[in-house]
């Protein structure tokens, strides 16, 4: 080995130690999912709603779709969308 790694000083444990304590400080907000997830998520399930009643013969909007798959208020058309 060319190169030994060096020891940890006490200030480098002390620096380890503080990252630890934020981590633990702060990991529920750095687990939490970020809002485009939820969108991508959202919009596939979308699609895959309006590819499942486009087979049972029903058309619907991409918009539509999404507020069903957020649980938005669903409205009756009376007309084709």
């Amino acid at each position: 080995m060319l190169y030994s790694t060096p020891g940890l000083t006490s200030d480098d444990l002390r620096v380890i130690e503080d990252i630890e304590a934020f981590r633990s400080e702060f990991r529920h907000r750095l687990a939490e999912p970020r809002r485009w997830q939820g969108q991508l998520r959202r919009s596939l399930t979308a699609a895959a709603v309006r590819g499942s009643t486009r087979i049972e013969g029903y058309t619907i909007t991409p918009e539509d779709a999404e507020t069903l798959v957020a649980g938005g208020p669903w409205r009756e058309r009376t007309e084709p969308p």
